[in-house]
């Protein structure tokens, strides 16, 4: 669904919710963005509409919520934030970046600014009881080499484990499909672009055998 905030309502009423996993990285408000205008931010309390009690699966359900390292929105996080999705935090995952020749840190692990790191928030309706082989592990890291700016690494696969079998599964702030997903952004086609894809060179065989069919 090609859409922002204001119509996240109209989302919840023809999505197929509730989803048993969702994954959300909002646009938070950030000067560095704005500069450079890879994306639009999002001021942080608009994030308090979302109505999560109804979008996510109260017995089942798993959230991943992408932070910043501002302390101002960790402080919004804990303190406004989750209490009014009904959420509770379960396990804190963080996402090395490392470079694609050494698989080193892309800046030095202690650097003030631009850390190499990200963190995941993993998230649990506040009511749920998460059975011991459905808790994921915490301060578990994950290490890859970043793509563009903003770009996040699918973690179906590493969320697989913790989630019933044949999960419904959706992403909030979306920026490109996946299969299987449900997709909501007001960008949500942007890494869908001819750019971001390698074509197979053309095959001249193929290319008679169609021209003799017609």
């Amino acid at each position: 669904m090609l859409a922002d905030i204001t119509t996240i309502r109209n989302f919840v009423a023809g999505a197929n919710c509730p989803f048993h996993c969702m994954v959300i990285d909002p646009p938070w408000e950030n000067a560095s963005a704005r500069r450079s205008g890879h994306y639009a931010t999002l001021p942080s309390r608009y994030l308090l509409s979302i109505p999560m009690k109804r979008l996510v699966d109260q017995e089942e359900g798993l959230v991943v919520l992408w932070m910043t390292n501002r302390s101002r929105l960790w402080r919004f996080m804990e303190t406004e934030l989750l209490p009014a999705w009904g959420l509770r935090l379960c396990a804190t995952w963080l996402w090395l970046k490392v470079t694609s020749t050494d698989h080193r840190p892309v800046t030095p692990l202690d650097a003030s600014h631009r850390r190499p790191y990200e963190v995941m928030l993993l998230l649990v309706p506040q009511g749920r009881q998460v059975p011991a082989h459905l808790q994921p592990p915490d301060k578990f890291v994950v290490a890859s080499t970043p793509g563009e700016h903003s770009r996040k690494p699918h973690l179906s696969t590493l969320l697989a484990p913790y989630l019933p079998a044949q999960p419904k599964c959706a992403e909030l702030f979306a920026r490109q499909l996946w299969p299987g997903w449900t997709s909501w952004g007001n960008d949500v086609l942007h890494f869908q672009r001819m750019k971001y894809f390698t074509l197979p060179p053309e095959d001249p065989d193929a290319a008679q055998t169609t021209e003799a069919s017609t």
